[in-house]
């Protein structure tokens, strides 16, 4: 079951305050930085991902994703993956779409649009999470898709991935 901002940010509150309580013992020495680094690493990454959950819950439940579109602006249901050639989309029918190597969006935009693509800004259904794994980890958003869902973007992806509703 979603929470409420209110439920959000009496979370980010208490998470807050248990960062800042060790922090003091830290300081006061009752406890050692190097006990409890990790502690002070994952309450950072969880902070993070309460205040990346707030904002979401403040727009709707939506958060802003890149899709891979058609030309006349139908949705493809590409996954963005990386490759060992860097990112690419594949195709709900196995098929990949490569993307230019090059920085310039010009050029990206242009080497897309040969294939009979384009890539595009769209909200979409989202709620916050930890992504990476190790040291390398970061707060982000992932898509929410959901069969129950009126849209038909989201029950033609989740029953192509065979996705159970996935609103938690």
């Amino acid at each position: 079951m979603p929470r409420t901002i209110a439920q959000l940010q009496a979370e980010l509150e208490d998470a807050i305050e248990r960062d800042k309580t060790r922090n003091d013992q830290i300081a006061n020495g009752e406890k050692e930085y190097s006990d409890c680094f990790l502690s002070d690493w994952a309450s950072q990454l969880n902070i993070s991902k309460l205040q990346r959950a707030i904002w979401i819950a403040e727009n709707g439940g939506e958060d802003w994703f890149t899709e891979l579109l058609t030309l006349d602006d139908k949705p493809t249901y590409a996954k963005l993956c990386k490759t060992q050639y860097g990112y690419a989309w594949r195709l709900p029918n196995g098929v990949w779409v490569g993307r230019s190597q090059s920085i310039s969006p010009e050029t990206q935009e242009k080497y897309l649009a040969k294939k009979g693509f384009k890539e595009e800004q769209v909200l979409h259904l989202a709620k916050a999470v930890i992504k990476g794994e190790g040291s390398a980890c970061y707060v982000g958003s992932r898509k929410v898709y959901t069969k129950d869902c009126q849209c038909g973007y989201c029950r033609d992806v989740a029953n192509y991935y065979q996705i159970e509703n996935d609103d938690d």
